[in-house]
């Protein structure tokens, strides 16, 4: 509900149309613009800051001040991704009012406003102290204004006026709850059942609830919004109540029956990961509880680790990096090292690489047990481990960043080619893996040339300006860049590989002549697929080439060229206009006139306002020119033509008066009169 802005001004009169839209954003001032007519009642606070109610799909309470020069604001409205249009809105009717010396009335200190806007904040606490996410600070219990404590009753308070209290009072205001809330009822009960050892009718009672809760339906409308989502909130601090008791084993048990029933309800769930979220966090508690239960220290590790193997969803993610795994010892990981290598002999297996699945599960398997193997002091079985493991799983690449850390560099390389030449078909990104780890290798060892040839292959599988400009500092470090360019060129060009042996030529397709390739033939290759092959020009690359090297006619001559292909529509034309406007003008003012107009053919306000920055680019290039008249007469042929669209006119307004509208608001007023603001 709050948002900062950076270097903001001192008061709303110093606040000009930058500011603005640099704390909300263009479109939230531009749509703010519209709601001054909706500011109900503004009022001003003790601090000078600015309070109404703002009417939009509901009511809402909206609040905006300075605070240590700081813009802020809060809004009951439900848009969380910074400020508000409502808050823009109160902003300039406030403004409006300092503009014309309009007095506004002072905020009293029981404001429903104000009291809107703290029930909001309640809400959101609440939300967040349920996520274990906010703990308010002392020092964050000043709402906006001075207006007292922000809701929620931190602790201290809370303990300050109950240490306040007699006996007698305690009582009666624990019946008058109790009365308001029943709930606080059961827990009284529990915490007497726990302090005098009865818990059976606690653990019966939560294993009730977690079958009830388990078998609800778990889903969330994205359109409308409704859902009907479990809430195990309750659980979890009722199992945190047995874990702070002492009843480890039980909270365990329980927490088997939620495990098992938890995800075959997010399984079938829809709700976005709410239900999901909330079985971890009662999955944490039970985590914890492993580690004091009365198992074996090797038996809690397992317990553990089975329960993340079986967590496809995610939910016990946070739990597992947390620092729940410290503490055991190297003989407690040792157990688990047998027991998960016993259980990976029994997994399927395979002479090559497994189906994702059996694949997937044979790798967490594989991650455990090299972690157990690391921590109970057996890591020289790790590297055979990667060995046996790496056909099926196809974990090539933690093998190489072993085998490397072990100074093993040959055996690296050998399975690094191996990697690549069994993932290249199917699984590229390994394959691009093993190609860098070889390339690292190649630098490491001062090859420089085969450095430049690694980076040849990786400019061919994706061209680049990017991947160009690597080949080309490779191969200058190695003096071949004259001819490797001209190879590059001619690939670009015409989409044929001159460095590789010559292919079988396509029917009616003339072959150009070999050429010497200057650089090492590596251990791996790759070719693709004559289907794969594109031998129409690479527009943008070249484009992006030609530009970088300043060769603007040629990146003019190839733009044009890339018109008039299928292929035209590849976002070059924002690059060539940029690049040419100081040497080309009359080309960067020729497509910058056809992308504005194409926006302004779309007829919606965010089009005209992007439009608008095409325009800006002109006006700026025929200001350079000295041709300020033939700007003015195309803007006013712009006007001319597009005269029933009010809202390009109030863009075109605006471009044209950007001097104006950079400085105070306050000189310039909003776009409506205060006098339509509702009293």
């Amino acid at each position: 509900m709050k948002a900062k802005k950076a270097l903001p001004p001192a008061s709303f009169a110093d606040l000009t149309w930058d500011q603005l839209k640099e704390w909300a954003g263009t479109k939230i001032v531009a749509r703010g613009k519209s709601y001054l007519t909706n500011v109900e009642k503004p009022a001003v606070t003790e601090d000078g800051g600015l309070l109404a109610w703002v009417l939009g799909t509901e009511r809402y309470a909206t609040h905006v001040w300075f605070m240590d020069n700081e813009l802020l604001s809060l809004c009951t409205c439900p848009y969380e991704w910074g400020p508000c249009k409502h808050a823009v809105g109160l902003i300039l009717v406030g403004i409006d009012a300092l503009k014309e010396q309009r007095s506004l009335p002072l905020v009293g200190e029981d404001d429903d406003r104000l009291r809107a806007i703290s029930d909001c904040i309640e809400n959101e606490h609440d939300l967040c102290d349920e996520e274990g996410e906010a703990d308010y600070e002392e020092s964050d219990m000043a709402m906006p204004g001075g207006r007292g404590p922000k809701p929620g009753h931190p602790p201290k308070l809370l303990q300050d006026i109950l240490q306040g209290m007699t006996k007698d009072d305690l009582a009666q205001l624990v019946l008058d709850l109790a009365r308001q809330h029943p709930e606080i009822v059961l827990t009284i009960q529990e915490r007497e059942h726990l302090i005098s050892g009865r818990v059976a009718g606690i653990v019966k009672s939560l294993r009730e609830d977690i079958r009830e809760l388990s078998s609800e339906p778990a889903w969330r409308s994205r359109w409308h919004g409704n859902g009907e989502v479990p809430n195990y909130t309750p659980v979890r601090r009722r199992l945190e109540a047995l874990l702070s008791a002492g009843y480890c084993n039980q909270v365990v048990e329980l927490g088997r029956d939620l495990w098992q029933r938890g995800n075959r309800q997010v399984e079938r769930s829809d709700d976005d990961g709410e239900t999901a979220t909330q079985i971890g966090a009662c999955m944490e508690v039970v985590l914890r509880a492993v580690k004091g239960s009365s198992m074996p220290a090797g038996e809690q590790l397992l317990w553990i680790i089975d329960a993340y193997l079986t967590d496809e969803f995610g939910m016990l993610i946070p739990a597992v990096r947390s620092p729940l795994l410290n503490g055991f010892r190297p003989e407690d990981w040792d157990q688990v090292a047998d027991a998960l290598l016993k259980r990976l002999g029994k997994m399927p297996a395979s002479a090559g690489e497994l189906e994702f699945k059996p694949r997937y599960q044979r790798n967490q398997v594989n991650e455990w047990l090299r972690r157990a193997l690391k921590e109970s002091g057996r890591e020289e079985e790790i590297i055979p481990l990667l060995e046996r493991e790496a056909p099926m799983t196809l974990c090539y690449d933690t093998l190489v960043e072993h085998l490397l850390a072990a100074g093993r560099d040959q055996e690296a390389h050998d399975w690094a080619v191996r990697g690549f030449k069994a993932t290249c078909g199917s699984y590229s990104g390994i394959a691009w893996e093993m190609e860098e780890h070889l390339r690292m290798m190649a630098q490491k060892a001062g090859d420089q040339a085969t450095v430049a040839a690694y980076r040849a292959l990786e400019f061919f599988d994706h061209p680049s300006l990017g991947s160009y400009l690597e080949l080309q500092k490779a191969a200058k470090a190695c003096q071949v860049w004259d001819a490797v360019r001209t190879v590059v060129l001619h690939f670009l060009e015409k989409g044929e590989r001159q460095d590789l042996p010559a292919s079988p030529p396509r029917k009616g397709v003339k072959v150009e002549p070999p050429v010497d390739w200057p650089l090492p033939e590596l251990a791996i290759s790759w070719r693709p697929e004559r289907r794969q092959m594109n031998h129409e020009p690479r527009y943008r690359v070249l484009i992006d080439i030609a530009i970088h090297e300043k060769r603007h006619d040629d990146a003019i001559a190839l733009y044009e060229a890339s018109r008039e292909s299928d292929r035209w529509f590849d976002g070059s034309d924002e690059a060539v206009a940029e690049a040419v406007q100081e040497t080309h003008p009359d080309v960067s003012l020729k497509i910058w006139k056809k992308i504005a107009e194409d926006h302004i053919a779309r007829v919606k306000l965010e089009a005209y306002r992007t439009a608008s920055e095409y325009l800006q680019n002109m006006g700026r290039v025929y200001q350079r020119l000295g041709q300020a008249d033939q700007w003015r007469e195309y803007l006013a042929d712009l006007r001319k033509k597009h005269k029933a669209k009010r809202r390009l006119m109030e863009v075109l307004d605006e471009l044209e008066g950007l001097k104006t509208r950079a400085g105070r608001i306050i000189d310039q007023g909003s776009s409506k009169p205060l006098s339509k603001t509702r009293h």
